[in-house]
């Protein structure tokens, strides 16, 4: 992976507010874990942590050629849309 996604990753989700399911300390915490043991498992929780907070075009633009599971980030990404919808179903 080239660049710093760590660096990346707080500098897009710092200030956003908590939400059902995730918060940025989360989704570093969920990094932190994948670079730690580099699996498609730890790579899934990151980014549907990350999806959460984030628009998928955000998540692309961050992980851009720096994404080592694009099939588990698509399921991620999915997931994560079902996860906001839910919520956004939850509040009306």
């Amino acid at each position: 992976m080239t660049g710093n996604l760590v660096s990346d990753t707080w500098a897009t989700i710092r200030d956003r507010p908590d939400a059902a399911g995730s918060c940025p300390a989360q989704v570093m915490e969920a990094l932190a874990t994948f670079q730690a043991d580099p699996c498609a498992s730890g790579w899934y929780g990151f980014v549907v942590r990350l999806g959460v907070l984030a628009h998928p075009w955000e998540v692309h633009g961050l992980l851009g050629d720096r994404d080592p599971f694009p099939a588990v980030t698509a399921l991620a990404l999915a997931d994560a849309k079902l996860a906001r919808d839910a919520a956004a179903s939850h509040e009306a």
